[in-house]
């Protein structure tokens, strides 16, 4: 019994960390048109359209993991790839960047990037289960990973070893 526990554990542990990687938008800023003019941060935004609105993605940390924030600096966004969370907000949505600003205790909004929506993101699948889209300001991938034939595989061998295992 213990080790039905233990597969059990781990198929979900498995199928959590797949889950954590579909719903990851992978983005880095090409340039700042706006550095000049004091706009030193960046967000991604999600944007519905006027039925389901728009709002600013949770930036994950380094692990893609932990949200640190819905900003970014733009020298940052510029010089490593970022981490957005796209949970949610897969169909029915595009993406793009806007570049802020924080003067007197307020964020002000300038300058936003072309928009990309899931379908153009996924658009062409690479080595390694990447698929990138790119505008002229931003690149962002998301990883698409196909882990039920995976995890199927895991949880069969695993149900045979046990069994085999009861039989001796």
């Amino acid at each position: 019994m213990k080790t039905m526990h233990k597969i059990a554990a781990f198929a979900i542990v498995a199928v959590a960390s797949f889950g954590l990687q579909a719903g990851t938008l992978y983005w880095q800023l090409n340039s700042n048109p706006q550095y000049s003019e004091g706009y030193t941060y960046v967000a991604v935004v999600a944007d519905g359209g006027e039925s389901l609105g728009s709002t600013y993605l949770n930036i994950l940390d380094a692990d893609g993991g932990s949200p640190i924030s819905q900003v970014v600096s733009a020298e940052a966004a510029q010089s490593s790839v970022q981490y957005a969370d796209i949970t949610g907000y897969e169909s029915g949505y595009s993406f793009y960047l806007e570049m802020l600003k924080y003067e007197g205790g307020e964020w002000t909004q300038g300058w936003t990037s072309g928009q990309l929506n899931y379908s153009q993101i996924q658009g062409y699948v690479s080595d390694g289960g990447i698929s990138s889209g790119s505008v002229s300001a931003w690149t962002a991938s998301v990883a698409i990973p196909e882990p039920t034939s995976g995890l199927l595989l895991l949880v069969g061998g695993s149900l045979l070893a046990l069994r085999r295992r009861r039989r001796a």
